[in-house]
């Protein structure tokens, strides 16, 4: 699945909106530019997914301005630390709803699972660089397990990420179900649920425990039996030092010094991932202890349930 255009930029917004809480505050902590002589704020994403890869460049200086850096101090580059490939990123202006203009630099290139790229501000004038290194998570397993309980609330579609030295962010959880009702059935209808937050680190990945049971209290047909067709789950595969506190990009946390900065001789972060979809399988026990219908009644030669 394609990593959006619309995910970056609000990602980027909410790690800029975040740099511009750090740079603000009392009338006598104004004057900044004293306190920090790294040159540049970098914000971006790196994916295997995109053919296009952005990062935002923000020269640290006392004030926040609305105006970007003139492009031409500013050189941009990208280095793939296990071949030595070093390209040279083209400058572009991003100009938001409230008419702010946000230096991006933008390459087009795919980036290799597993490969660290380092990429690089130098301001021309007089040398001076921010870098960070980038690790592109690998590809990752997915496998499901079904977790039958006694109590009637609980039905758990046990969801395992593996994949060496990688961050699960925002998993949601997919079904596809049919409508049941004197023994004709419906046509397919989806519903999406998020989970974000659920997610929990394991010894080879990570977990994510969904409750079908739960989910399905939300999908109101009543009177109708319901068939639970197909269960998809998708998420973002981030590398590990993508981690924002709690797994949620709040601009009040992200906006503390060292939070969920990568950067070097400057501020800011420069995270790679990729969203994944993945089909899971859960076995007709746990469908119907979900108070679902089995896609197998479709399938064999007795009466329907409706």
């Amino acid at each position: 699945m394609i990593l959006p255009d619309s995910f970056i930029r609000s990602i980027t917004f909410l790690l800029y909106l975040a740099v511009a809480l750090l740079f603000s505050g009392c009338e006598e902590d104004l004057d900044l530019r004293e306190d920090f002589e790294e040159p540049f704020t970098l914000y971006g994403l790196l994916s295997p997914n995109l053919t296009t890869q952005y990062v935002r460049v923000y020269p640290i200086e006392s004030f926040l301005r609305l105006d970007p850096e003139e492009p031409e101090n500013i050189r941009f580059t990208s280095t793939d630390l296990a071949t030595g490939e070093e390209i040279v990123w083209q400058d572009t202006v991003d100009i938001g709803p409230n008419g702010q203009k946000d230096l991006l630099f933008k390459a087009t290139f795919r980036p290799e699972h597993e490969h660290i790229y380092r990429v690089m501000a130098t301001r021309v004038s007089d040398g001076a660089s921010s870098y960070a290194d980038v690790r592109i998570p690998p590809l990752v397993t997915v496998r499901s397990e079904d977790v039958v309980l006694e109590p009637v609330n609980e039905a758990i579609l046990d969801v395992f990420v593996e994949g060496e030295g990688i961050r699960i962010l925002k998993p949601e959880i997919i079904y596809d179900v049919r409508t049941c009702d004197r023994g004709e059935v419906g046509p397919l209808d989806t519903y999406i649920f998020q989970h974000h937050q659920l997610e929990e680190p394991t010894e080879n990945g990570w977990h994510i425990p969904f409750n079908i049971w739960f989910d399905r209290t939300f999908i109101l047909f009543e009177p109708f039996k319901l068939i639970l067709s197909d269960v998809f789950v998708t998420f973002i595969v981030g590398d590990e030092v993508w981690d924002p506190p709690f797994g949620r990009f709040d601009a009040n946390l992200l906006s503390n010094p060292g939070v969920l900065d990568n950067v070097q001789n400057g501020l800011g972060f420069v995270g790679s991932g990729y969203r994944m979809s993945a089909q899971v399988t859960p076995g007709c026990e746990l469908i119907n202890d979900a108070e679902y219908y089995c896609m197998d009644v479709l399938t064999d030669n007795e009466r329907l349930p409706c």
